[in-house]
């Protein structure tokens, strides 16, 4: 089933790409060349640190299951005794402070998608 469900993801993947294209405050996730997702997550970026969390509350108030897939390892709090400064890592700093995971699941359907984009694009006013 395996095959079903990554072939089933990269679809819904191919359909956020044509209706979240358009917003210019987002950045959406891509496959590097030669290599072929499972898509086992779909995070979208942000370009304004400032807006991932207001995005992300009103994703939520509408009761879009947005979530937030990795925070930087030296904000865990396991992690702070090796006092590792964001520097260290500036592009998983600025990737932890933009990024927000919209659902993506086999069972996701035509009219969740839509409204989960409308979603995004009310919020940019779009």
């Amino acid at each position: 089933r395996i095959n079903t469900f990554v072939r089933t993801r990269h679809q819904l993947v191919k359909e956020y790409a044509k209706i979240l294209g358009n917003i210019p405050q987002i950045i959406l996730p891509t496959e590097l060349k030669g290599v072929v997702s499972s898509w086992h997550l779909y995070v979208i970026r942000v370009k304004n640190p400032q807006v991932r969390l207001p995005l992300f509350r009103h994703l939520r108030a509408h009761g879009i299951g947005v979530n937030i897939h990795y925070p930087a390892v030296y904000n865990h709090p396991f992690y702070k005794s090796l006092k590792l400064k964001p520097s260290h890592c500036p592009h998983t700093d600025l990737y932890d402070k933009t990024a927000i995971t919209i659902p993506l699941h086999v069972k996701l359907t035509a009219k969740e998608m839509r409204f989960i984009s409308q979603t995004i694009k009310n919020y940019f006013k779009i």
